[in-house]
């Protein structure tokens, strides 16, 4: 299992690649730390990922699922269900 070397490169802190780290602090001291980081992008850089076929659309998808959010919020205001 796996893939053969394809001889391309990519950078994880291209713009688009995102990451997470969350640390716990003990007594003033590292206790422990997580980092997450956003695959698609590297993915995509090495020609491993089509970025057509992503589930996303970025900020104006978040965006209109936000409108979707208060057009719903305010019908239900209106019927006195919210």
């Amino acid at each position: 299992m796996g893939l053969h070397p394809a001889g391309n490169s990519g950078d994880v802190q291209a713009r688009g690649a995102t990451s997470l780290l969350v640390m716990k602090f003990e007594n003033g001291k590292v206790a422990h730390e997580h980092v997450w980081w956003g695959q698609a992008p590297l993915l995509v850089q090495v020609g491993l990922l089509d970025p057509a076929n992503l589930p996303v659309a970025g900020v104006e998808q978040a965006r209109n699922l936000g409108r979707v959010a208060e057009r719903h919020e305010d019908q239900s205001t209106a019927r006195g269900i919210g």
